[in-house]
C-alpha cells in the first residue's frame, strides 16, 4: 500500500523572498512529514537554518553543515546550506540529511543512530553524501509545491572581478623611467610642464 503523507498548510506563503525563510519553512514542513512515521522528529532540538559556507570548507564541495549548538551562544544547532547550491530541490535534499545530524544532536557523526534516522526518512547511497529516495523526492516535491522557487542565485566561487579601469604606461624620455597611471590622471597631467618622478626634468614624459 502506497503511504499518504500530509503537508502542513497552516504557514506557507505563496511567495517567498528571503531564502533563510524559505528554508526554515522547508525544514518544518519535512520535519512535519517525517514525524508521522517517527514520533522522535516532535523533539528537534533549537536550530537554525541559513545559508553560508562551512566552516574551514569555503567553497562547493561540502554542500550542508551542522554546526553543534555548543558553539552557539544561545544553543542552537546552526544548519548551513552551501550558496552554491540555487536549486530548490537539491536545497531541501540536503537539509533533509542535516535535519537528521540535528536530531541526532551531532553525536554519531554518520553512523548508529544517524544512520538508522537517515535510512528511514529515505536517505539512500552513501551516508557522507546522500540523495533522496524514490518516496523521499516524492515529499520533497509536494513541499517545493508550496514553498515555490527557492529565491537564491548560486555563488560563483571562481569568480574574478574583471579590471574596469585600464592603467597606461607613462616613460621618461630622459632617465627611461616608467611608471603605469589612469588615463583619467594622464588626462589631468601636462606632459609639458610635469617634472618625471625620478629625474625631476620636465617635458620628457610620454605615454607609450
Amino acid at each position: 500500500m502506497k503511504r499518504v503523507f500530509k503537508l502542513n498548510m497552516e504557514n506557507t506563503m505563496e511567495n517567498y523572498t528571503d531564502r533563510e525563510a524559505w528554508l526554515t519553512e522547508g525544514a518544518d514542513q519535512l520535519i512535519s512529514i517525517f514525524s508521522i512515521d517517527d514520533g522522535h522528529w516532535d523533539d528537534m532540538p533549537p536550530y537554525r537554518v541559513s545559508v553560508g559556507y562551512a566552516p574551514r570548507h569555503r567553497g562547493g564541495k561540502v554542500l550542508g553543515v551542522c554546526i553543534h549548538a555548543d558553539a552557539s551562544s544561545d544553543n542552537h544547532f546552526e544548519v548551513f546550506i552551501n550558496p552554491v547550491i540555487d536549486d530548490g530541490f537539491q536545497a531541501l535534499e540536503i537539509l533533509a540529511h542535516e535535519l537528521v545530524h540535528v536530531l541526532d544532536k551531532n553525536e554519531n557523526g554518520h553512523k548508529g543512530r544517524f544512520a538508522r534516522l537517515a535510512r528511514k526518512i529515505g536517505l539512500e547511497g552513501k551516508l557522507t553524501s546522500t540523495h533522496a529516495g524514490n518516496r523521499l523526492k516524492e515529499q520533497i516535491d509536494g513541499v517545493l509545491g508550496l514553498l515555490g522557487d527557492y529565491p537564491h542565485g548560486a555563488i560563483d566561487i571562481d569568480f574574478t572581478k574583471k579590471q574596469s579601469t585600464r592603467m597606461l604606461k607613462v616613460s621618461c624620455g630622459s632617465c627611461d623611467f616608467h611608471f603605469r597611471t589612469s588615463r583619467k590622471n594622464v588626462a589631468m597631467l601636462d606632459m609639458e610642464t610635469a617634472p618625471c618622478p625620478a629625474c625631476e626634468q620636465t617635458d620628457s614624459l610620454f605615454v607609450v
